[in-house]
């Protein structure tokens, strides 16, 4: 049973390619059970459809690969995580998102020549990382 907040990962999307990809990783935003149909349906954050529960499986911290996580190998002396000291730090928010974009369009353009899968979920962390700057700009 998934709960609010949950990451989960597709793990089927027969039906609803257009709207799932299977293992993408997405995060509940509410959880519904249908008595009648035995079945509970959970909601994604930034997405208004219902979907069966057994579509997805919990990821637990272990489960995403290293790239993906901000980890302590990025830590800076002064004990912030690389990301944290750009943001706070160092760079203006027009050189963050700079920094974001350039970082997008690098391992975006480059994966086939170069790491392939790895540097497409390169891509992802540096997405949310635009995406979190864009959504703390939007509340100023």
């Amino acid at each position: 049973m998934f709960k609010v907040g949950d990451k989960v990962r597709c793990i089927n999307n027969k039906g609803v390619k257009d709207r799932l990809t299977v293992s993408d990783v997405y995060e509940i935003a509410s959880v519904e059970y249908t008595p009648s149909l035995h079945t509970t349906y959970v909601f994604l954050k930034y997405d208004t459809f219902a979907y069966s529960e057994s579509r997805f499986e919990k990821v637990t911290e272990s489960d995403e690969p290293e790239e993906l996580k901000n980890t302590t190998r990025y830590k800076t002396t002064s004990g912030k995580q690389l990301f944290d000291v750009l943001e706070d730090d160092l760079l203006t928010y027009e050189e963050l998102r700079g920094f974001y974009k350039a970082n997008i369009y690098k391992y975006t353009h480059r994966y086939k020549q170069k790491n392939g899968i790895e540097d497409l979920k390169k891509v992802k962390v540096y997405v949310a990382q635009l995406i979190k700057l864009e959504e703390t700009q939007d509340e100023i």
